[in-house]
């Protein structure tokens, strides 16, 4: 089964794809090909919000065995911001394509204290767990989607 991990933020979407198939080993699917940037000519959220549905949709079609999405949400008690709302609308996108997905897919989020790290050590954490690091683009957002996909597989 695989598990997709994903970590929204207002300047693009990462997301890992994790299987396991044997319970020792674990693949990472999507390692040179992780993130969704949002065209430059896309200046208005609800524009953000269209075209980030519809390759969510695309992405479900090519990984068609998916079971199951991990979204990282972000931590209670942080103040409101516009980047802040467009993550929220994000997530939302990635719930309702969840939602309309056949065959279902199983979808949830999940916050550090869950993943048992926080985002100063999640690359780290990522990495301790025998998955190696993207040849681009590594930071705390694509760790974040790494760690919930782990968490996601954990609980298969």
């Amino acid at each position: 089964m695989k598990v997709m991990g994903i970590k929204v933020s207002c300047k693009g979407v990462r997301y890992a794809i994790l299987e396991s198939p044997t319970c020792s080993n674990v693949v990472f699917c999507n390692q040179n090909d992780n993130r969704l940037i949002f065209p430059k000519d896309l200046t208005k959220d609800s524009e953000k919000l269209v075209w980030f549905f519809d390759e969510f949709i695309r992405l479900l079609g090519m990984y068609s065995d998916i079971s199951q999405v991990i979204i990282k949400v972000p931590e209670s008690g942080r103040a409101e911001s516009k980047a802040s709302r467009l993550s929220h609308y994000l997530d939302a996108m990635v719930l309702l394509g969840v939602e309309k997905h056949n065959p279902h897919v199983v979808c949830q989020g999940v916050q550090y204290r869950t993943l048992h790290t926080r985002s100063a050590d999640v690359r780290d954490f990522v990495c301790s767990k025998g998955i190696t690091k993207t040849a681009r683009y590594w930071d705390s957002a694509m760790g974040d989607a790494l760690a919930a996909a782990l968490w996601g597989l954990e609980k298969l």
